[in-house]
């Protein structure tokens, strides 16, 4: 639901500070945003679970 909510978010604010852009584009545009920000979150949570468990005795 978090994702979904900043999906609608960033296409709202390109729709407003890009007006000449097709919907296309800017959906387009706010689901990359989306997918490099859920990407980026999944690999710093497996590389600081690695982490723990390695630091475990």
């Amino acid at each position: 639901m978090f994702f979904a909510l900043i999906f609608l978010t960033l296409a709202a604010l390109g729709a407003y500070f890009f007006p000449e852009w097709s919907w296309a584009a800017i959906l387009g545009a706010s689901f990359g945003c989306v997918v490099a920000l859920r990407l980026a979150l999944y690999f710093t949570e497996r590389s600081k679970t690695a982490s723990a468990k390695d630091s475990q005795p």
